[in-house]
C-alpha cells in the first residue's frame, strides 16, 4: 500500500488521466486500523447493462468465490 510503505502520505492526490481523455483523483484521507479512508471522484458514463440467469439445476448455484 503506497501510505503504508511512505511513498504517498494523508492527503495527498493522485490523478489518473485515461487514453479516451477522461480522468479521476484520488485522495488517501487517513490510514485507519482496517485499511486507508480514501476519497475518488471523476465522472462515469453508464456503458452497458449486464442480466444474469441463474439455473437452478447448475451445480455450482450462484457462483464461488476464489481466495
Amino acid at each position: 500500500m503506497p501510505l503504508a510503505d511512505g511513498e504517498i502520505a494523508a492527503g495527498d492526490i493522485w490523478r489518473n488521466d485515461s487514453m479516451a481523455g477522461t480522468s479521476f483523483t484520488a485522495q488517501a484521507i487517513d490510514d485507519v486500523a482496517e485499511g486507508v479512508l480514501t476519497e475518488v471522484s471523476g465522472t462515469a458514463f453508464r456503458t452497458g447493462e449486464h442480466r444474469f440467469v441463474l439455473d437452478p439445476r447448475d451445480p455450482l448455484g450462484t457462483g464461488f468465490v476464489l481466495r
